[in-house]
């Protein structure tokens, strides 16, 4: 992953004093063009619960957007969520899907990669070829077959 990708994250509030996380925890869907870290931090700064990021995923504000939407019945304020099992099903969902795309888009991208690289390997064969057979036409006669003479006849 590029450091200039923006990236969409899921930070979850530890719901009790013990620092675990359940289902009295909200969790934030947010995205940042910087280090989730450093976002993490700043977050972190400003909340009495410990924080913890879930997971990372490649996108920006459109795809934090759709998520918002998706998950509008669990909003709690802002960009935080109540986190329950059904908004982390909801999630998950979304999340494997958009990683099956990527991998896929992948492999097709690797794929015309390695066929251009095929292609290109087979020209530059087709090229040695022909330079072998014109430096070697002019040394081929003795490859002609040529009738014997006859015996008897001069």
């Amino acid at each position: 992953m590029e450091e200039s990708e923006s990236k969409v994250y899921y930070i979850v509030d530890s719901g009790d004093e013990s620092g675990g996380y359940g289902y009295d925890s909200y969790v934030k869907i947010g995205y940042t063009a910087g280090e989730v870290k450093e976002r993490l931090n700043a977050l972190q700064t400003g909340n009495p619960r410990l924080l913890t990021l879930l997971y990372t995923e490649i996108g920006g504000i459109e795809l934090e957007r759709e998520i918002h939407a998706l998950c509008f019945k669990y909003r709690a304020k802002g960009e935080w969520f109540l986190y329950n099992k059904e908004l982390v099903d909801l999630l998950w969902v979304g999340i494997k899907k958009r990683a099956f795309e990527r991998l896929d888009k992948l492999k097709e991208q690797t794929w015309v990669y390695e066929m251009e690289e095929i292609k290109a390997i087979k020209e530059k064969y087709e090229v040695m070829r022909n330079n072998i057979q014109v430096e070697s036409s002019g040394n081929m006669s003795y490859l002609i077959i040529r009738p014997c003479p006859k015996k008897g006849k001069k």
